[in-house]
């Protein structure tokens, strides 16, 4: 299996508890050059990349994602163990981030290039990554935390 791709468009998934279940097997979504994604009320569980930059639940490659009262949980990556954000900008607003891993950075996000990442109320828990940024790992742009824990 592989994660959906959205490509070149604006999309949004609004739910209230849908949960989406990856099964280990890929990520959820790839977020490709010029798209939006918008995810409310939804959860993000067991996703798991296979290449090696990309998000364990989402990957944001020169693109936005806007995940707003969402849960993203028991994923894993190389780098990003739940989200990847490479040229590109991910707000999260009253979301959680659970016990993602990544194999080399960034437990629970990884940011790189020109990206610009908000968090507002919300939360990572439980993440770990073998290399550098537990949490966090931040090799270019800008990370904002506002009345959020990490």
């Amino acid at each position: 299996t592989s994660a959906l791709a959205v490509s070149a468009i604006n999309a949004s998934i609004v739910s209230e508890g849908a949960v989406l279940d990856a099964g280990i097997g890929s990520s959820l979504f790839e977020v490709r050059a010029g798209a939006h994604l918008r995810l409310e009320g939804i959860t993000l569980a067991n996703g798991r990349a296979n290449n090696l930059v990309s998000g364990g639940a989402v990957s944001v490659l020169s693109a936005s994602v806007e995940m707003v009262g969402c849960a993203v949980v028991n994923s894993s990556a190389a780098y990003g163990g739940a989200v990847a954000v490479v040229n590109g900008r991910l707000e999260m607003k009253d979301s959680t981030i659970e016990d993602s891993a990544a194999e080399q950075n960034g437990g629970a996000l990884f940011v790189s290039g020109e990206s610009v990442v908000v968090l507002r109320r919300s939360s990572i828990v439980g993440s770990v990554a073998q290399g550098s940024g537990g949490a966090v790992a931040i090799s270019g742009g800008s990370v904002t935390v506002a009345n959020s824990s990490i």
